[in-house]
């Protein structure tokens, strides 16, 4: 008679072959989502799946077909999804060292869209064009589109944005001709896929400047929320950041309804990560980084007080009192010519503590 198997009798290797199956699982996820277009989808099933991976020594690799694996891995890669353990993960497998060497270098991505504090269009690293505002309806609906997530958009809504009082077939009419339009500016019809009324810029095809910015923008508040930050990963993703963001969404064009909402979040994001990486480099006795990146909330937004503040306590702590004083006239100054308004008591106190007792 074959004796039940109790918790105490369960074979210990069971919940490792389950972790291995769910991050296969997840990998085939991410197969299909690529294939779908849905790269928010398939970016959430690859990193749960490298998670479990990582405390799997790569078995759950095994488990599928490797051209799957190949796949999946390299477009983690290429979206710069944990490249180190991509990589390295490639070198292990059995068989894939043709593999790995085309990861050294990411395939190129033909199409580069720059939208921070600025718009343009790259093809092959040649300008194709730069925004005419109001003036090309196809680089409107590509900034519609981009602003609206890139993935998945509903033509229906991207209609009423362009073509608000021409409804029904004219408005069917208008948006088949500047997706045609587009498409063609662009080089690459299959850039831009239309399936379900639904329309998405193929990561495999574009490269968004916005995209790599939000991808930073999240490491680098993953990093600062670790107990023990890597100072040199910390600047290294912070360089790139910076030399990738060069203002608000579309730059100074006119705001719109439907990039207004984009604007903002983005801003506000990035003025959080800087107030935190501020005070970061300040609280570890770096001040020199600390007075770069407060400088760098200022240039963002002019009336953001607290990098005033935090640069007059970086100036005070090191006995600067005159830097700090002027400072606090720069920033007096600013808030009332742009609000009519004298700067905070906070602002007030540190200013006091500059001037002789």
């Amino acid at each position: 008679m074959m004796a039940m198997r109790t918790p105490e009798t369960r074979n210990p290797a069971e919940p490792v072959q389950s972790a291995q199956c769910t991050a296969a699982a997840n990998l085939l996820q991410a197969h299909f989502a690529i294939d779908r277009g849905e790269c928010a989808q398939a970016r959430q099933a690859v990193l749960q799946a490298l998670a479990l991976c990582k405390h799997e020594d790569n078995a759950c690799f095994h488990l599928l077909n490797p051209a799957i694996v190949d796949k999946v891995l390299h477009w983690s890669y290429q979206q710069g999804i944990e490249p180190e353990f991509v990589r390295q993960s490639m070198q292990t497998l059995q068989g894939r060292e043709a593999s790995t060497l085309h990861l050294a270098t990411p395939a190129p991505v033909p199409i580069r869209i720059y939208c921070l504090g600025r718009f343009n269009v790259q093809l092959n690293n040649e300008l194709v064009v730069q925004s005419s505002y109001g003036r090309n309806k196809p680089l409107e609906l590509l900034k519609v589109l981009i602003a609206l997530g890139g993935r998945q958009v509903s033509q229906e809504r991207l209609s009423e944005i362009l073509w608000p009082d021409n409804l029904g077939d004219g408005a069917q009419r208008n948006f088949n001709t500047t997706l045609h339009r587009l498409r063609k500016l662009l080089g690459y019809p299959q850039a831009i896929v239309l399936k379900d009324t639904l329309l998405t810029l193929d990561s495999r095809f574009v490269q968004v400047d916005l995209w790599e910015a939000e991808r930073l923008l999240g490491q680098l508040e993953q990093q600062l929320r670790h107990v023990q930050v890597d100072q040199a990963q910390l600047r290294d993703v912070s360089e790139r950041l910076f030399a990738l963001f060069h203002g608000d969404f579309l730059g100074n064009e006119p705001d719109r309804s439907w990039a207004l909402l984009l604007k903002e979040r983005l801003r506000n994001r990035m003025l959080k990560i800087l107030q935190s990486l501020g005070k970061y480099w300040q609280a570890h006795h770096q001040p020199e980084l600390a007075r770069e990146v407060f400088e760098r909330g200022l240039a963002l937004d002019p009336l953001h007080e607290v990098f005033y503040q935090h640069l007059m306590q970086l100036h005070i702590t090191r006995g600067h009192h005159s830097h700090a004083a002027a400072i606090y006239e720069r920033c007096r100054k600013v808030l009332a010519t742009s609000l009519g308004v004298m700067p905070s008591n906070r602002t007030l106190s540190l200013y006091r503590q500059t001037q002789p007792a």
